[in-house]
């Protein structure tokens, strides 16, 4: 089942803070399975966004980005 991406983003004079919540099941590379083998690192590492065919967002992430949790105020 596919979920919505929910992306806010408020702009205060030349800085503009962006809030994204994707679904995706995260795995950091560092968490063993119950046999004891590392689990496979598996994340988001870039998002773009583009508004009306034109870039205004790049981001790199890393494995430390939060899994999918609950988010009552989203």
């Amino acid at each position: 089942m596919t979920q919505a991406t929910i992306i806010r983003a408020k702009a205060q004079g030349e800085r503009t803070t962006v809030r994204v919540l994707m679904a995706h099941e995260m795995e950091s590379g560092q968490r063993k399975d119950t046999a004891g083998r590392t689990v496979p690192a598996w994340f988001i590492r870039e998002v773009s966004v583009a508004l009306n065919g034109r870039p205004v967002l790049s981001a790199q992430w890393g494995p430390s980005v939060a899994k999918n949790r609950s988010c009552s105020s989203c």
